[in-house]
């Protein structure tokens, strides 16, 4: 794994301010709103032709940064490196273990498997956008969110480390389900990976994305269709498990099921022991090699900023564990890969058949990390099993 720039347990060198463009940024009118999200997220501002990181104009060379707005040529890209996650995802585990040694009060942790579905059309010349959100629990019902960005985002940028850090609001509103989806356009899906570490003001999401930016109609709709499948199947259920050294979708049959574990024996020989609502599984039509990626969020609670008595400590906590994770993920720049290329900014590519399927199934190119060496284990994740 690549060096770290700093030690997971190292403390910021001086006590946090609260910049001043933070402080307008969200201002009264802002948090008085209703459903009201503020989100701070780890990522990198990066050039949309060459991939690396954007080189900021107006500051000295390894300066930083604080920005109103993202520079045309350049966008925000929200995933991590699988070391950085991994190195996070530690970090957290042992506050789990040890909530004494959190830097702020520490609740608890809640682990999510779900599947957000993006649709958009054209509304009075307006792109009217909804996201459909799937438990794949099979507990919850569906759901869907009109997400509104009230403003320009704030971008926090390092010149010198991997990382740079996004403060957004937005407003969420929850909206019927459309019956009829035919009019409206796919932009895609996101299977999801999410352990919520909830803190007293806020709580940090790390989540695995199993992202379909390019997906046909039909795959799509074998995925809504089967989005019930990891509650209901048993033994002799035929599925499919993702090997992210193959690169592919393994098919297989279910020889041993419990509440919450199942065997799969592979077609192609082996076993395979996951979590039942574990999103390397799927149904055994499917085949779409999916863009693997991971993102880390600070998110307040609903509505926590109203009350002003209490609102600069509250920011001052949220702002500052945003900082500190990116301390503890930070890679120098000399480490990071020359291009760092979005899941959901690539060309589209025709689906190939797998081997099983008859067709010759050339792979394609990793997005993921290798399985046995970098990706972050299931085991090393808080389970709710």
């Amino acid at each position: 794994a690549t060096p770290m720039a700093s030690s997971s347990t190292e403390k910021l060198k001086k006590k946090f301010k609260i910049p001043v463009e933070v402080e307008a940024y969200l201002h009264d009118g802002l948090i008085a709103r209703s459903n009201m999200e503020f989100e701070i997220k780890l990522g990198m501002l990066i050039d949309r032709k060459s991939y690396s990181k954007y080189k900021l104009q107006g500051i000295r060379e390894g300066g930083n940064k604080i920005i109103g707005s993202i520079p045309p040529p350049a966008r925000f890209a929200t995933q991590l490196s699988p070391e950085s996650f991994h190195v996070l995802n530690h970090q957290l585990n042992l506050w789990v273990k040890q909530p004494d040694r959190s830097p702020w009060p520490f609740i608890g942790y809640a682990r999510q498997q779900d599947m957000d579905v993006t649709y958009s059309r054209m509304v009075n010349e307006e792109n009217e956008k909804i996201r459909i959100t799937y438990d794949l629990s099979g507990k919850e019902k569906p759901y869907a969110l009109k997400k509104e960005a009230l403003k320009p985002k704030t971008v926090y940028f390092d010149g010198k480390g991997e990382l740079d850090i996004r403060i957004s609001a937005a407003q969420e509103n929850q909206v019927p389900i459309p019956q009829d989806l035919s009019t409206w356009e796919s932009d895609g899906a996101r299977v999801k990976n999410r352990i919520l570490y909830q803190f007293k003001n806020f709580h940090i999401d790390i989540t695995e994305v199993y992202g379909y930016p390019d997906i046909a109609d039909e795959d799509l709709k074998g995925l809504v269709d089967n989005v019930n499948l990891r509650s209901s199947m048993g033994v002799d259920t035929s599925v499919r498990a993702f090997s992210m050294t193959r690169q592919e979708w393994q098919l297989g049959k279910i020889i041993k099921a419990t509440p919450n574990k199942v065997t799969i024996k592979l077609q192609a020989g082996g076993e395979k022991v996951l979590n039942r609502n574990e999103i390397r599984i799927e149904h055994k039509g499917h085949t779409v090699v999916p863009v693997v990626s991971y993102e880390v969020e600070v998110e307040l609670k609903e509505g926590i900023l109203k009350e002003e008595s209490t609102r600069n400590e509250i920011l001052h906590q949220w702002i500052s564990c945003g900082f500190r994770l990116k301390k503890m993920a930070q890679r120098p720049l000399e480490a990071v890969e020359h291009r760092h290329k979005s899941p959901h900014h690539h060309k589209k590519r025709r689906h190939r058949p797998s081997k099983d399927q008859g067709g010759a199934n050339k792979k394609p190119k990793q997005s993921g990390p290798v399985e046995s060496k970098t990706q972050p284990s299931q085991q090393s994740m808080p389970s709710t099993s």
